[in-house]
């Protein structure tokens, strides 16, 4: 989907669990902003909870996507509490598979994807079809920019999310596609009253506590516990944890 920031391997060690995610703010999975408040994000207070079932502690390491999955795949850290499926991070780590698939019961929860534009721009996604001449950003990386690639959308992808409203404002697109969490907070402020966002979603997808191979290989039970206790938690607290937000 947030979250203490360590850069040094001992410091990596002073956890039973270490765990990795995105360094940004995307209400209500990762809220820095708040995390001195006792309100980091869902997707810290999940992993706290399992880890907490276990009898084990557990910290978060704030890292920018693309080194989440390298140090997961080092070994460095034990995996990532917040990852949607993409098929080409299975080469840096594990998702919860069941009978050669993706368990959905170990899911944590859906995120949604929204278009949002310049207002009196045209609509290029009705729920159906989409214009697939337009440009449109989308950040770099992400899964919905894969998403809207497979379309055959004429994608411009952004590495920094939030940069993409000071491009829209300036014009230099109209339409942007990106989590509807960290979108909508960020037109709340007021700052972009030229940016709406539009329905329905683009796409609605599960994210997945991703787990490196080297903590299943080296620890499989626990590893194996940590993945069982996903369920247990979505069904007794995810609830009460989003009505936190």
């Amino acid at each position: 989907m947030a979250i203490l920031l360590c850069s040094s391997a001992t410091t990596a060690q002073a956890a039973d669990l270490n765990f990795c995610l995105l360094d940004d703010n995307i209400y209500p999975v990762i809220d820095r902003t708040n995390a001195d408040k006792g309100k980091p994000g869902v997707w810290v207070e999940f992993g706290h909870a399992i880890a907490r079932r276990m009898g084990l502690t557990l910290k978060v390491h704030y890292r920018p996507g693309r080194r989440c999955l390298r140090e997961i795949s080092e070994g460095t850290l034990d995996g990532i509490l917040g990852a949607s499926y993409v098929e080409e991070r299975e080469a840096f780590g594990a998702y919860p598979m069941k009978d050669g698939k993706l368990d959905l019961d170990k899911s944590t929860l859906s995120l949604t994807y929204n278009v949002y534009q310049n207002r009196g721009a045209k609509i290029i996604w009705d729920g159906t079809s989409l214009d697939k001449t337009t440009p449109i950003f989308a950040p770099l990386g992400w899964s919905v920019s894969k998403h809207l690639k497979k379309m055959g959308a004429n994608v411009r992808d952004i590495p920094n999310p939030k940069k993409m409203f000071e491009m829209l404002k300036r014009g230099r697109v109209n339409h942007m596609a990106t989590l509807s969490g960290l979108a909508d907070i960020i037109l709340e402020s007021g700052k972009y009253p030229g940016i709406i966002k539009t329905e329905p979603p683009i796409r609605s997808k599960p994210y997945y506590i991703m787990l490196s191979r080297q903590f299943l290989k080296t620890k499989p039970k626990r590893a194996q516990v940590f993945w069982d206790t996903i369920p247990v938690v979505k069904e007794e607290e995810l609830e009460a944890l989003l009505a936190k937000y």
